[in-house]
């Protein structure tokens, strides 16, 4: 699938899913506070970021990117939440701990990511790749781990499309083999 560059300026906002086909979309050096164009690109187009993966530490970084549907913004802010929770060790010393990064995007059903602790003096440190997606409508963890999933367990998680290759769960291990990902 061919790739077309854009800066994170000309970059337009999700539409309403329609079963658009799926295309490939760069934003080069987009970070949470410079990508403040809307995104107009077809559900189902495919934002990559690797190599340059969005941190959010905060709701208001997660709000103000463009280039998500609102939908994906209120479920980040709630992983945000827990990430920050489930990092902290000192209840009450006001440090959140937690951030999310995003590597990649698929308007409007797939967040290619993870979770990890900044390992300040009062947060734990570790982490984890996610793919999180819209099941039933509904968004939520897919699979999450530090190494290549077992496709079973994707397809157990309920996700019946495809993932992009380049997103964590594209691909996968299927009995003992390194395989793309077919639900």
């Amino acid at each position: 699938m061919p790739a077309t560059s854009l800066s994170p300026a000309s970059v337009p906002a999700a539409p309403s899913p329609s079963k658009a086909p799926t295309t490939a979309a760069t934003l080069p050096n987009a970070t949470t506070s410079k990508a403040t164009a809307t995104m107009s690109t077809s559900v189902g187009t495919v934002v990559d970021l690797a190599g340059n993966s969005v941190k959010f530490s905060t709701a208001a970084q997660i709000n103000a990117t463009a280039w998500l549907a609102s939908d994906a913004k209120t479920f980040l802010v709630g992983q945000l939440e827990l990430a920050q929770k489930e990092y902290r060790i000192s209840a009450g010393d006001g440090n959140d701990c937690g951030v999310l990064t995003v590597s990649g995007y698929r308007v409007a059903d797939l967040i290619d990511g993870g979770e990890f602790g900044v390992g300040e003096p009062n947060c734990a440190g570790g982490g984890a790749t996610i793919l999180w997606g819209k099941i039933a409508g509904k968004w939520g963890v897919v699979i999450g781990g530090q190494s290549e999933p077992v496709c079973s367990d994707i397809r157990h998680a309920g996700w019946t499309s495809t993932i992009p290759k380049e997103f964590y769960g594209g691909q996968c291990d299927e009995n003992g083999t390194q395989v793309i990902y077919k639900p």
